[in-house]
């Protein structure tokens, strides 16, 4: 009978220390991938920042430049009366749907660079009405915050001509309140 307890509670420890050590192992994984992910969004977020800032994107012009890309102006907004006024360099891109979830929207552009659509801005857009496939050409607007993050601030799928607004003129987000609605999908032509 003792051997029987023993047994038990030893297989029992054996368990709980296997269980402990996979649950520990998958999340020095998911931390590591994640790690990664972000150091590699940013390497190509930076990349594609100063490709812009160098001329390889058009920006405040109306026209198209020879990858498809196209700007829109800039947006600005006052952020006090005694800091100067801060300006955001709107940018359009293209591209096709890679992949999509309900957490993650991935756009592949036409010059090979991976954006994602992500968390609340992604939510945002589905709840509002924004559907794709993939394959589909996608147009994203949008701005690189200080992190040098792209925020989307309008997206468009150019297949359904869904479009959906997903922040305000500021960079403000429409599911932060107070947005006036604008962010309510829409149908094109």
């Amino acid at each position: 009978m003792i051997r029987k307890i023993v047994l038990g509670v030893l297989f029992a420890s054996v368990s709980g220390a296997l269980i402990y050590g996979g649950i520990y192992r998958t999340a020095a994984r998911l931390e590591t991938g994640n790690r990664r992910a972000v150091s590699s969004q940013r390497s190509d977020d930076y990349r594609l920042e100063h490709e812009l800032r160098s001329g390889g994107i058009n920006r405040n012009e109306s026209d198209s430049d020879s990858s498809g890309n196209q700007g829109s102006g800039k947006r600005g907004s006052e952020i006090t009366s005694e800091k100067l006024s801060v300006e955001i360099d709107e940018i359009t891109l293209e591209g096709t749907v890679a992949d999509y979830s309900a957490d993650r929207l991935t756009v592949m552009t036409i010059n090979g660079q991976e954006f994602f659509v992500e968390n609340r801005a992604w939510w945002f857009a589905q709840q509002a009405g924004f559907a794709v496939n993939i394959g589909d050409r996608i147009e994203l607007s949008g701005f690189f915050d200080e992190s040098g993050f792209f925020e989307v601030s309008q997206l468009m799928n150019l297949i359904n001509g869904i479009n959906i607004n997903i922040r305000d003129e500021s960079g403000r987000p429409y599911w932060a309140g107070n947005g006036g609605g604008g962010g309510q999908g829409r149908r094109s032509g």
